[in-house]
């Protein structure tokens, strides 16, 4: 059983959170709050699983109870849930040590997806952000030359990476690209090693470590580009 804490200052959001959680078999909230002080409270008496945390509550904000709960209760692991999409406020939370973001008018799929990928250990980002990232880092690699390591990778391989960022699984990608699951998985291996990574979680902390130290504010804006204009970019060295 995956035990939650669930913190947001909005009734309506945690009324509506608590029954989309418990409809899953294998989640459990074990509170329900509306502000930092009481979820950190929630989190030093249940050490949750799962804390999904809203960025903006009164009394102590998502970032610092993301930040001390890290302390208080070192195996729950943090999922933000926000409106906002700006990076300061994304940058912000995996600093403190969120493992998750997810945007508050994404589907419901998006959230439990965001929690199950965390309880495996790895990051998880909603689309749009993931997206913007993605898309800031391969313009940062247009600009900086072609010793970026991404410039190593080949078309169908920076195909592979854009989907795994946006959480596809390999069987997504290879019917998104219509080519084998063994195919997708080969071309995922060989971006990990070309970039020095070794999980998909790994994949998604390079992209926004990367983004971070650019910090590029196309972040910010979230609109999606077509990754084969990159692509094509790209080529053309």
């Amino acid at each position: 059983m995956i035990t939650i804490v669930l913190a947001d200052d909005h009734a309506i959001v945690r009324d509506g959170l608590v029954p989309l959680l418990e409809a899953q078999p294998e989640f459990s909230v074990v509170a329900a709050v509306e502000n930092g002080r009481e979820a950190l409270d929630a989190i030093g008496r249940f050490q949750p699983d799962i804390a999904i945390i809203d960025i903006l509550m009164p009394e102590v904000g998502g970032i610092d109870v993301v930040r001390q709960a890290c302390e208080i209760s070192p195996n729950t692991r943090a999922v933000i849930l926000s409106a906002y999409s700006e990076e300061r406020y994304l940058l912000a939370a995996f600093r403190a040590g969120a493992r998750a973001f997810v945007l508050k008018d994404a589907r419901p799929r998006d959230l439990i997806a965001a929690i199950t990928s965390v309880v495996a250990g790895q990051r998880y980002l909603s689309r749009p952000l993931a997206e913007a990232v993605l898309d800031a880092y391969l313009d940062q690699v247009e600009q900086s030359g072609a010793c970026d390591p991404y410039e190593q990778l080949t078309t169908r391989e920076r195909e592979v990476l854009h989907w795994t960022v946006e959480g596809k699984t390999a069987p997504q990608i290879a019917s998104l690209l219509e080519i084998s699951v063994r195919t997708v998985e080969t071309h995922r291996a060989n971006v990990m090693r070309k970039l020095g990574t070794r999980s998909k979680s790994d994949l998604v902390r390079y992209v926004v470590e990367r983004a971070e130290r650019q910090a590029d504010p196309r972040i910010r804006g979230g609109a999606r580009r077509d990754p084969a204009r990159h692509t094509t970019a790209a080529n053309r060295r």
